[in-house]
């Protein structure tokens, strides 16, 4: 699905957007997008496919007509195209409150699985470049109640947990149980490598 970043990335360049500001107008990460600027990642939903073709203005016929994707994935972008967009909003909803409980139920109850809030606030907030300071005038608690929540000091009530998912722009589940650690990870090898390629260049 090569053809795919690229027309993204293209996109996104002309329109003078960064990968943070079109990542958070399509409500994804932008270690996220640009794994699939850079062909990293082939399977965008095509909830994530129409967001963007919309945001960049992009006709999704367009996509699908020089993007290499599967006839399946075809048949799906259509589908969600004509498909009423309340009902996908309802859907999705539905969707992440069953995965969440999934999630919960094996974690509390069977113990499988891993909790990475605290890692995950960490994560989230540097990634941002949002200091402890500004975060806790930004959320109305104490500088000292976020640095002992990142730290795994404390914990929190489920009200507080949805905050922070709310200011983030991520969904409870991937806040509880994804390891955000990778994609920060991720983002930090392609700036390296982006930087040694500069510095290759000036040789």
């Amino acid at each position: 699905m090569k053809v795919f970043g690229e027309v993204i990335k293209k996109a996104r360049n002309v329109r003078g957007l960064t990968l943070r500001e079109l990542a958070e107008k399509a409500g994804i990460s932008h270690p996220y997008l640009s794994q699939l600027e850079n062909s990293k990642n082939n399977n965008p939903s095509p909830q994530i496919v129409f967001n963007l073709s919309k945001i960049l203005e992009i006709p999704l016929e367009e996509i699908m007509t020089v993007s290499d994707f599967t006839d399946e994935m075809i048949y799906e972008l259509r589908t969600y195209n004509d498909f009423p967009k309340e009902l996908i909003e309802e859907n999705k909803r539905l969707n992440e409150a069953l995965e969440l409980y999934i999630q919960m139920e094996n974690y509390f109850f069977r113990g499988i699985g891993k909790c990475y809030l605290n890692e995950n606030l960490r994560v989230l907030r540097k990634s941002k470049d949002i200091t402890l300071t500004d975060l806790a005038d930004s959320l109305e608690v104490t500088q000292g109640f976020l640095s002992h929540v990142e730290t795994g000091k404390r914990g929190m009530s489920n009200k507080m947990i949805s905050v922070f998912s709310d200011f983030y722009g991520v969904s409870i589940s991937e806040l509880l149980f994804k390891d955000l650690r990778e994609d920060e990870r991720e983002l930090r090898i392609q700036e390296l490598e982006r930087e040694l390629a500069s510095l290759k260049g000036l040789d």
